[in-house]
């Protein structure tokens, strides 16, 4: 044969090896009626490290309404032998885990060794008990009835004594400390105003707005804004979602607050 076909040949051989993916899978013995069964899809990357795209699957065979899984992904090399662990935890929201229900978790990441087998061992639980069901808004709610607080779901009856505003420019910060009444109302009006838009994954750098009301009886509640895209942590999971009718409220709020140099002027 042609040497040059030859060389054609190594060379096709070499890019199939370069970037080929392989797969993993383990289930783990269930911890009090829990198990996971976990797969792993590995790729080398141009750097040269291995990047693991993991999907693990959280199957509940217990009689109990489970809202939380920790678990652990061991990585291991040909002979068995650990090269690093990777702890995950699964938490639900406003659905629990029920008897003979399923819930999915993925993640991707990329790390220097590459594994050849895995293990997984679940590590703990929580139900409904310790962690109760909430609320995820859902597109269309008005945002003060959308949110896990009974002082915010009923802020139009009972308003709050203060509003406290921040507004991040890159680190620095605009704010305002709002006491009177009067503005306090306006400030409310506008707020009721606004409704919960579609879930969104974009976030944006520096810009860590937020708006904290305090009531009566002292209790506080932090609104996040990751600039005008609402920013919520439920039960560890981060959500951001688009606002709808944000814009009168959010343009009072900048009209009221100023740097620190200029309130002391």
């Amino acid at each position: 044969m042609n040497k040059y076909i030859w060389k054609g040949i190594i060379v096709i051989m070499i890019l199939s090896l370069f970037g080929c993916s392989s797969k993993l899978t383990c289930e783990s013995a269930p911890l009090d009626g829990v198990s996971v069964n976990t797969n792993v899809t590995t790729e080398k990357n141009k750097a040269g490290n291995t990047v693991y795209s993991v999907v693990s699957d959280i199957l509940n065979s217990s009689d109990r309404e489970i809202m939380y899984v920790k678990f652990c992904i061991h990585f291991l090399d040909k002979e068995g032998n650990e090269l690093f662990t990777f702890t995950p935890a699964w938490e639900g929201e406003d659905v629990s885990l029920k008897k003979g229900e399923k819930a999915t978790y993925e993640v991707s990441f990329q790390h220097e060794e590459k594994a050849s087998k895995i293990e997984v061992d679940v590590l703990e639980l929580k139900d409904v008990t310790d962690i109760p069901t909430v609320h995820v808004p859902q597109k269309g709610e008005y945002l003060y009835e959308a949110l896990n607080s009974e002082h915010m779901n009923m802020i139009k009856d009972e308003k709050p004594v203060n509003i406290y505003i921040h507004i991040d420019h890159m680190g620095a910060a605009e704010t305002a400390d709002v006491t009177d009444e009067e503005t306090i109302n306006e400030l409310v009006e506008a707020f009721t105003k606004v409704k919960v838009g579609d879930e969104t994954d974009v976030f944006v750098t520096d810009n860590y707005n937020g708006v904290r009301f305090t009531f009566a009886d002292g209790t506080e509640y932090y609104v996040s804004f990751n600039l005008t895209t609402l920013e919520l942590n439920i039960n560890g999971n981060s959500h951001l979602y688009e606002l709808e009718d944000f814009g009168p409220f959010w343009k009072l709020c900048n009209e009221l607050a100023a740097y620190e140099e200029e309130q002391q002027d």
